[in-house]
């Protein structure tokens, strides 16, 4: 074996090691700490409930006012479900002759639900009292008891009052007429729901909540009107023309003014219910109709409301369909775009099919999200917050930007785009400017060089070129040919705003020129002391694992050496870091550069660099002359293992044949 083998060998297994420790500490880091956009909410969060704040003063904002209010938005749903039912139902329950605390005493389900009500609403006030506000306009955070029980005085202390107000122990019972009365004061409990609805605000925007809301507003108003609706009935149970006599009639029941042979609780609720509901949709069977004057006049006003609501509901059904088809409309519209562009500009069949698809394949991927339109609506620095985070892959992936401060790729992310490249579309041709460094986050991409493919390239690879010649001598011409095999999605920033970057954070230039020079030192062919088909490759690499200079790629053919042996040695690159330099001669290499033009001197920084690495390469032989060893005697060990284990067998076999 000889030493570059070995070395690649080593190398290979050292850089795989390094590869699964660090993706695991990653992966470690990335559940353990948030990311920079959740760090600045949770920072606000931290000093907004920091703050001194008074003894038993709660944060409107907190985990725990939240969770309180949907508990008592449950129990207003309740109270409005249950109030205009037991008023207008109850009436004929002779339990309502029974006054509340002989309810309680006798154990009534709905007389101690009640009352558990009252006390929670009643600890609601407490709770509003205590609870902090923000002014409007200013957003300031009022947090002084004072100032917070005089705002909450002028606003909702006396609905929530009026709702938590037992009136049913303060009414006698003894009457129809008191009854009634106790169950209208407690309506006033349904002005809640007025809060409730400014709460309820912020789901505005979702199309499906929406819905949801507007069909549960929808079956309460039904609730309401069939309860309004049994109450008339049972005010003219004497008149032999009412609905509830009629029905009594056709349930063959005797009509009795006593009330005592009326239908079951159940059938008029589900009578007055099924009534309003075919008024409301318009409907109307017959089978319960309106006949009295007082029930016509109530039937014409169920139909006007039911107007408003229906068209309130489907007017907003329709609006949240066409948002929800709005993209497609879209889609649509930019595809007759390209046709009428494909058919006014002429442009041949073959390029007709790629315009289509390629529109098609990039709609589906980025669901027609405009990063750029989408950024411009937030400050500069939220905006490179954001476009940190959508490349935080690269970043981590490329070792060039291990040493680069934050502020640097905070400002080097906005200059950073996406493209995504369908299977055999390219990336870019050879002879074409090479006005960009692309970043390969997901899928493969062909390296095409005479018509034939050198190189495969994928995931975590870059291909740029070199950043002192392009700097000086203004945009090269690409060397070779990208293809992608696959779906490939392409991180890719130009050259010229590197440069802009570079101005104000040196630090780039002096990253990128001591990683390129790092490899640069197998750049040379196998005779110039490189690895075989390496050399090129990693000569003005700008990422890891594999970088790739366009304006410098050698023909592969003239190394003598197949193609498998060229994607063996891509891959013990793709392994590779820029800790872990080709071992060459420094100046043998650089006099034997292939397809540009050497640099003529030699900086006493790049010296320093080449003489660490064959320091380093020195130290990897040692290394590696323990690891062959080691692993002779692990296979002599085998070997060992392996002739026992033939001996035992064979012993076994002769044992049976005794």
């Amino acid at each position: 074996m000889s030493f570059f083998s070995r070395f690649a060998l080593f190398n290979t297994i050292a850089s795989n090691a390094e590869n699964v420790f660090s993706s695991f500490s990653n992966t470690i880091q990335e559940m353990a700490e948030p990311s920079e956009l959740e760090q600045l909410s949770s920072n606000a969060r931290a000093k907004l409930q920091g703050r001194n704040l008074p003894k038993y003063v709660i944060l409107h904002n907190s985990k725990f006012k939240a969770s309180w209010d949907w508990f008592v938005l449950a129990l207003v749903i309740y109270t409005a479900i249950e109030i205009p039912y037991t008023a207008a139902f109850g009436q004929l329950d002779k339990t309502k002759r029974i006054s509340p605390l002989g309810q309680l005493k006798n154990g009534r389900y709905l007389a101690i639900s009640n009352v558990v009500v009252d006390c929670l609403f009643i600890v609601d006030i407490l709770i509003n009292f205590r609870s902090t506000y923000t002014r409007k306009g200013t957003d300031e955070l009022v947090v002084d008891p004072r100032m917070i029980a005089c705002n909450y005085l002028k606003t909702w202390f006396v609905i929530d009052l009026l709702a938590a107000i037992p009136f049913e122990f303060f009414v006698s019972q003894g009457t129809e007429g008191t009854a009634s009365l106790a169950g209208l004061l407690k309506s006033a409990r349904l002005l809640r729901l007025v809060r409730v609805s400014r709460k309820l605000d912020r789901y505005s925007e979702y199309g499906l909540a929406v819905v949801v809301l507007l069909t549960c507003l929808f079956t309460l108003v039904a609730h309401w009107l069939a309860c309004i609706w049994h109450f008339i009935g049972i005010s003219q149970i004497t008149l032999p023309h009412g609905w509830i006599t009629v029905l009594s009639k056709q349930m063959n029941s005797s009509y009795d003014p006593s009330y005592s042979s009326l239908p079951d609780l159940t059938t008029r609720y589900i009578s007055s219910l099924y009534f309003t509901l075919t008024s409301l949709t318009s409907i109307g069977f017959g089978n319960v109709s309106p006949n009295t004057n007082s029930e016509k006049i109530f039937a014409v006003v169920m139909m006007l409301v039911g107007a408003l609501m229906y068209a309130a509901i489907f007017g907003n059904m329709t609006a949240i369909i066409q948002r929800l088809y709005t993209r497609t409309a879209r889609y649509h519209r930019d595809m007759k775009v390209i046709k009428e562009f494909i058919r006014f500009h002429n442009i041949p069949e073959n390029l007709q099919g790629t315009l289509t698809e390629y529109f098609t394949h990039e709609w589906s991927a980025q669901k027609d999200q405009q990063l750029n339109q989408v950024l411009q609506r937030f400050p500069e620095s939220l905006q490179a917050d954001i476009c940190v985070q959508i490349h935080r892959e690269v970043f981590s992936r490329c070792p060039v930007f291990e040493n680069m401060s934050d502020s640097c790729l905070r400002a080097l992310s906005v200059k950073f785009d996406i493209m995504n490249y369908l299977p055999s579309y390219f990336i870019i041709k050879e002879g074409d400017l090479a006005k960009y460094i692309y970043f390969f986050a997901l899928g493969t991409v062909d390296v095409i060089k005479d018509g034939g493919s050198v190189s495969i390239l994928g995931q975590g690879d870059s291909v740029g070129g070199d950043y002192m010649s392009i700097k000086t001598k203004g945009n090269l011409k690409a060397d070779a040919t990208l293809m992608a095999r696959t779906f490939t999605e392409v991180h890719y920033v130009a050259w010229s705003d590197v440069f802009s970057v570079a101005e104000a954070f040196p630090e780039i230039e002096e990253a990128m020129c001591q990683y390129l020079y790092t490899l640069d030192i197998g750049r040379c062919n196998q005779k110039g002391g490189g690895l075989v088909g390496q050399g090129p490759w990693s000569a003005l690499a700008l990422g890891a694992p594999i970088g790739i200079s366009l304006v410098n790629i050698a023909d592969f053919k003239s190394t003598q050496s197949n193609s498998k042996e060229i994607q063996v040695e891509a891959d013990v690159n793709k392994n590779s870091n820029r800790k872990s330099p080709r071992p060459a001669n420094p100046t043998t290499c650089m006099n034997g550069s292939i397809g540009e033009t050497p640099p003529q001197t030699l900086s006493d920084k790049h010296l320093a660099w080449t003489l660490n690495a064959c320091q380093r390469i020195e130290t990897l032989e040692k290394r590696l002359v323990n690891v062959e060893s080691k692993i002779q005697d692990i296979l002599d060990i085998l070997i060992e293992n392996r002739a026992e284990n033939g001996r035992k067998k064979e012993l076994r076999h002769k044992t049976t044949y005794l």
